[in-house]
Parts: structure tokens; C-alpha cells; sequence
């Protein structure tokens, strides 16, 4: 054989190896964003039940099926809460403070000790991831400013919130809560994008509450 043929026959391999590499990552991608998608109209609908007062007969299903949906069925879980942010267009469910879920590597977490809304005078705590990824639900809090609103939907009532302090933290696994102890609050925190030794601390206070 040649050695012009070889080359040839290096160029056609090293283009076969680079177009299945472009191929493999376009896959997965597109497998990324398709499960992402996924997720998203699954929580649209776990929002929209949430505030559906039909009840919904529920099927058990067998045991066989229990066992192969496990894993795919594990982030359907019903919430207790709606957060609702309008500037940043954001609305996400918060499960109870007592499951396993209830962490920022799946959720909005509420941080022990927090008091739901309907404590006078309490202080919901609420973290989770800023930054990039499909759990990075707080990356655009940096957006908020004084006197922003904020929305919680729990049990039947609508509160309002809106932003009267923002500041910042060390990374160092404790939160300072500045707030006024008079006041019912809503203190939101997240990562700083711009200093990766910072946590962002957005306080609210309460300033109505009806039904929805």
C-alpha cells in the first residue's frame, strides 16, 4: 500500500472518529434536554394540581410496576407550598420539611427551623442552588431589588411578601438572619455568581395575606 493511500485512509478514520464524537454529543444534548423537559411539564402539572381542589381518585399500582417506575416516579411528590417570584418569572412546589426531598439537590429547600407562613411573626426559610443545571432554581435571584414582590400559596391563603433587606454572607455553612423579630418574613438564600466565598440573603416581609 502507498503512502499516499495511507493517509487517506488515516484522513477517512479521523473523520469517521470526529463525526461520531459531534454525533455522541449532540445526543447527548439532546437526551439532557429532553429530560429536562420532562421534568418541567411534570412540575407544571404538580402546580396545577396544587391549586385543583377536584379530588383525583388514585389507582394502585401492582407491585410489578411499583418496582420497574421507581425510579422515574421518585420526584412526583405532592407539595405543600407554591413559591412565586413575577419578576423573574419564577413559580416552583415545596414539599414537606421533613422529606427527603425537601433538599437542594432536588427542590427548593425549607431550612430548619423555618415557620410557615401562617405563624405570626415567623420566618420561612427557603435555599437552593444558583449557577447553572436544572436545580439551580434560585439563579436569578441576584435580580431581585428592595421592595420586589414575592408570592407563597399555603393552605388556601395567598401571602404576600416584598424584599426590605439584601445582603451578603460568608460561605461557611451559617446564616446570619437579620430580620425584625416583629415582622412575619420570608428570608430566601442562594449562592452569589459573582464571589464564590458570598451566599445572597433576601429578606421580605409580609404585607398581605387572602385567599386564593
Amino acid at each position: 500500500m502507498t503512502k499516499q493511500k495511507k493517509n487517506k485512509i488515516k484522513k477517512s478514520h479521523s473523520i469517521l472518529i470526529g463525526s461520531l464524537i459531534v454525533l455522541f454529543g449532540i445526543t447527548c444534548v439532546f437526551i439532557e434536554w429532553y429530560f429536562d423537559f420532562k421534568i418541567e411539564k411534570q412540575e407544571e402539572k404538580q402546580i396545577e394540581s396544587f391549586f385543583d381542589e377536584e379530588v383525583v381518585p388514585i389507582v394502585t399500582p401492582t407491585e410489578e410496576v411499583i418496582e420497574t417506575k421507581k425510579e422515574t416516579a421518585t420526584y412526583v411528590e405532592e407539595y405543600i407550598a407554591i413559591l412565586e417570584i413575577p419578576k423573574i418569572s419564577f413559580k416552583r412546589g415545596l414539599v414537606d420539611i421533613n422529606s427527603k426531598r425537601n433538599n437542594v439537590k432536588y427542590n427548593v429547600q425549607i431550612i430548619k427551623p423555618s415557620d410557615m407562613p401562617n405563624i405570626t411573626n415567623g420566618n420561612l426559610i427557603l435555599a437552593s442552588h444558583s449557577g447553572s443545571g436544572y436545580t439551580a432554581f434560585f439563579k436569578n435571584l441576584y435580580k431581585l431589588k428592595k421592595d420586589d414582590l414575592s408570592y407563597v400559596y399555603y393552605d388556601n391563603e395567598k401571602y404576600t411578601y416584598q424584599v426590605v433587606k439584601i445582603y451578603e454572607e460568608d460561605k461557611d455553612g451559617t446564616i446570619q438572619i437579620k430580620r425584625n423579630q416583629q415582622k412575619t418574613t420570608l428570608t430566601m438564600i442562594t449562592c452569589s455568581q459573582t464571589n464564590k466565598t458570598k451566599q445572597i440573603v433576601i429578606m421580605s416581609e409580609l404585607i398581605n395575606k387572602e385567599n386564593y
